[in-house]
């Protein structure tokens, strides 16, 4: 059987009733391997794109499926794939995602990997998917409480704790104990808007008082090497808000490169997880020690050609209201390249940034700057209404910077933040029932869960309005507006203005319902 890609999902399905109803869920998963036993798989051939036939026994294949996918979903009884799997379960934070889906599609039960691998993601949406019911027994979802083992993958978030730690905190929440949560001010992030805080999760304003007795556990989200000797569990959250900035000699190793990298990260208390790229000049794209050092790190490296360096290193420094950035410095690269520099102006420009945190430092034969990536990728507007409690909504402060950025003639923005509120209230709403909800198609999929869920008794035209709405994928219209804007400012592809304001007083009223929806309120 040929190897597929490992990013796909297997379903495999045993029996003919089984392989109809894989056959309606591969049509609904993105990157789906259609997997049936020959002699029930209805005249299908081994030619038929996506569908492999495959003899018995199952077990063999079955646990080669396991292998060889992220995830697996198995049109099987629950304790026949128990059976099946058991001898190759490793743990949950390495083998793939299994969810099970009785041969009637009634049912579709999270088996294997409930939270680490995405099993109870799947299993929502497979049920949307075929209209079954999810069966997912985690506690943290069975509990509406936090699971503090998912919170900012979705945003590329690391976390850095020991296994026993993490187990600890995460029991601590599921348990009610205090926990104390701190977000470091310099790094400038927030608590992601579509990860519920429990109510037993105390936020602190400084990093003592998470240290404090009383507390159970603490959740930290840094960019920074702290110094945490708390005598509790302490899970660390690392976000991708730092970029490096290199050049280099001819010929470099990558160790060589690797090994600034390090001490410079180490020598101004930066974390290494929290390493989004890697910049430098486009005279040295080809450079093997740096391809070489990215692929490591399994970051990307970026390149920038001589007049977006020097535009960015030369621009006036701009009062940007991050701590700690310091404007680019001439460097040797000018005489040599051409260029006013080479490590801070691609750092800037990575990070999208005014200046850096770490500024140029150097060995005999390379250079590196670092630069953080300001909070809502450098947009003021957005900072600060990211930076607002959201007491009621999430996404309501983004609409309201996006409604100030539409009264003052600034329709792009304002469509751009109008998008991104809408996409925050969304996003909130589908993880409070597991689901992703980051593309049209997630969205899609979320509106027919909704649709699945909702009492016949209680359908009433709101529901159904804002569910085309959802359907038909409002944030993703102004996604494309807002790209338009501006490829053609200024021309006929624009608004009026009271449309604008119209659709703002729609996105609220949207908002308003997936909150409504998300806290179990009624409307």
């Amino acid at each position: 059987m040929p190897a597929p890609d490992v990013d796909r999902i297997a379903i495999v399905a045993v029996s003919r009733p089984g392989a109809a109803l894989a056959r309606r869920l591969a049509t609904s998963l993105t990157d789906a391997a259609l997997y049936l036993e020959r002699r029930t798989a209805g005249g299908a051939s081994d030619d038929d794109g996506d569908t492999q036939l495959y003899d018995l026994p199952l077990r063999p294949v079955i646990q080669d499926l396991f292998a060889r996918h992220r995830a697996l979903v198995a049109l099987l009884p629950v304790g026949a794939t128990v059976r099946l799997l058991a001898p190759v379960l490793g743990s949950k934070r390495q083998d793939p995602a299994v969810v099970c889906v009785d041969d009637a599609g009634r049912y579709a039960v999270s088996l294997l990997s409930g939270h680490v691998g995405g099993a109870d993601a799947l299993a929502r949406q497979v049920a949307a998917a075929i209209g079954a019911q999810a069966i997912v027994t985690s506690a943290s979802d069975a509990l509406n409480v936090t699971a503090i083992d998912l919170v900012g993958r979705g945003l590329g978030w690391k976390i850095e704790a020991t296994p026993t730690d993490l187990t600890r905190a995460a029991a601590a929440v599921v348990n009610g104990e205090p926990v104390a949560l701190w977000l470091d001010p310099e790094t400038g992030v927030r608590w992601p808007d579509n990860v519920p805080i429990s109510a037993s999760i105390s936020a602190v304003s400084d990093l003592s008082d998470a240290k404090a007795a009383g507390y159970a556990a603490a959740l930290i989200v840094s960019d920074r090497v702290l110094s945490l000797d708390t005598g509790r569990p302490v899970v660390i959250y690392r976000p991708p808000t730092l970029v490096a900035g290199m050049g280099c000699r001819r010929g470099v190793e990558a160790e060589h490169l690797r090994e600034l990298l390090e001490r410079t990260l180490h020598e101004h208390g930066l974390a290494r997880l929290s390493l989004a790229r890697i910049a430098t000049a486009d005279v040295k794209a080809d450079e093997a020690g740096l391809i070489v050092l990215a692929d490591g790190l399994a970051i990307p490296l970026e390149i920038y050609g001589a007049n977006e360096l020097n535009a960015a290193a030369r621009q006036p420094e701009r009062a940007t209201g991050w701590p700690g950035v310091h404007a680019p410095t001439p460097s040797a690269a000018q005489d040599l390249l051409g260029l006013f520099g080479v490590s801070e102006p691609a750092a800037m420009l990575a990070a999208g940034s005014d200046g850096v945190i770490v500024p140029r430092a150097k060995s005999d034969r390379a250079t590196i700057a670092i630069a953080r990536i300001p909070s809502a990728n450098g947009n003021p507007t957005e900072a600060l209404a990211m930076n607002q409690p959201e007491t009621t909504m999430p996404g309501e402060a983004l609409l309201a910077a996006a409604e100030r950025e539409i009264g003052k003639g600034n329709l792009r923005e304002g469509a751009g933040l109008a998008w991104k509120a809408t996409m925050a209230a969304l996003t909130a709403a589908a993880a409070r029932h597991g689901m992703p909800c980051s593309n049209r198609e997630e969205a899609r999929l979320f509106a027919k869960h909704l649709d699945a869920i909702a009492d016949p008794a209680s359908l009433t035209d709101d529901l159904s309005r804002y569910r085309n709405l959802l359907s038909f994928g409002i944030a993703d219209s102004y996604r494309e507006h807002y790209e338009g804007l501006g490829e053609r400012e200024g021309t006929e592809y624009e608004w009026e203005r009271d449309e604008y304001e119209d659709h703002v007083d729609t996105v609220r009223e949207f908002i308003a319902y997936l909150h409504r929806e998300h806290n179990g309120e009624s409307a």
